[in-house]
Order: structure tokens, then sequence, then C-alpha cells
């Protein structure tokens, strides 16, 4: 099982993240966000461990700022509707978000070998993290994903959680006005 803490704004919290023993920490570039960062991450990405897989996330964005910003980071992922050959376009590993909804064929991407993973989330009318989870685990493939939505201390560690997932992305339940708590964090993994 691997751990993204997603939604990092601070030293503090990488510091924290990097303790718990993260895998991934992501970066919010959306600008809708609370978590949005602008070219104050470069600082903080040099303090993340070679280790570590930085991931810088975006929804719907342009092709020029995403091309600008990728060579800090390990991955990208895309939250939004962007398209296989969209994702393609970067020549970099990259995380897809879909909704369990979707009607879409996402096989194509597996056949990449850029693809990461997808990080499946439950449908909501907003993008980004909307605090619901997504509890139909047992119809969904044995493939390489996270899951995110809702997963907080009292659940992570659920048999129908993880009976199909193998990686989680976490971040507003880690959160104490606006900021990663330790005590959470730590209890996680």
């Amino acid at each position: 099982m691997k751990i993204k803490f997603c939604g990092v704004k601070n030293k503090k919290d990488i510091k924290k993240s990097i303790i718990c023993s993260a895998n991934l920490i992501g970066f919010n570039f959306y600008k809708k966000s609370k978590r949005f960062l602008t070219e104050s991450f470069i600082p903080l990405i040099k303090i993340i461990p070679s280790f570590i897989y930085k991931v810088a996330l975006f929804v719907n964005e342009e092709y020029n700022i995403i091309n600008n910003i990728k060579k800090y980071f390990d991955i990208l992922q895309f939250h939004g509707n962007e398209s296989f050959n969209f994702c393609e376009l970067f020549k970099k590993k990259y995380i897809k978000t879909i909704k369990l909804n979707e009607k879409k064929d996402f096989n194509v991407f597996y056949n990449s070998k850029n693809f990461f993973s997808f990080l499946i989330d439950k449908k909501n009318i907003n993008y980004g993290g909307c605090g619901k989870q997504y509890k139909n685990f047992k119809n969904l493939k044995k493939k390489i994903f996270f899951i995110s939505g809702g997963i907080n201390l009292f659940n992570y560690n659920t048999k129908s959680l993880f009976s199909n997932c193998f990686n989680i992305d976490i971040c507003s339940s880690l959160e104490y006005k606006n900021l990663k708590n330790i005590k959470k964090m730590v209890k996680i993994y």
C-alpha cells in the first residue's frame, strides 16, 4: 500500500508528511482550491527527499502552464476532464482521476508507459475532493489505483476499503484549520 498526502501548502506540512513516511506528496495547482499554490512551491519541493514522489495536481489546466511546472515533479495528476491524449502530451508519469459513474473506456491508459495509476473518486459536481466515500469497492477490478474521498481515521484500514484497493490519497480529513494535523497523519500511517 502507498499513501499519498495531498494538498501540502508549507514546510511544516511537508515535514509532517516525511515523518509519517508518505510515499507521495501532492501539490495542488487548481486555482479554485483552498490548497492552491503559485510559484511558492519551488522552495518546498527542495526539502522532499528523492525517494518520495512529488505530485502536481491539475484540473483542466492549460498545456503551457502544466508544461512549465512539470520539470519540478515526478508525477502529474489530472483531476479534471483531460483526455488520454492530453495526459500523454507531457511524456511524464501521471495519475488520472476517474469517477466510477463515468461510462468511458479507461483501458487505453493501461497500455501507456507514462500511465502510473488511476485515482478513484466519488462523483461530485465540483472538482476535487468532496469528502464523500465511494462504498462499492467489490465492483472494482484489482488494478493499480488510489482511492480518495472520505478517507479518515475511522475507515482507512477497514476490510471493505482495502479488499480491492492498494493505495490511498488523503487530504482534507487530515487537516485542522487548513493545515495538516500530525496526530491524524501518524495514526493513518
